[in-house]
């Protein structure tokens, strides 16, 4: 189609991704020391994680 080898593209969106986590560490780490909702968002960061993969399951029709 383009004529693009897939190196290329594929390494650019993994340095992205990986300097994108990077700072997204950084931020929640100094965030989270100058809050006390740390422990409440974790939590409810791994609810609306369990609620995606439980999406998910019934998407594909786990349930039925």
């Amino acid at each position: 189609m383009l004529n693009v080898s897939i190196w290329l593209p594929a390494f650019s969106i993994g340095v992205v991704a990986g300097l994108f986590t990077i700072v997204g560490l950084q931020i929640g780490k100094r965030i989270g020391a100058l809050t006390p909702l740390g422990f409440y968002a974790e939590m409810l960061g791994g609810v609306v994680l369990l609620g995606i993969g439980v999406n998910v399951l019934y998407q594909h029709g786990v349930f039925s």
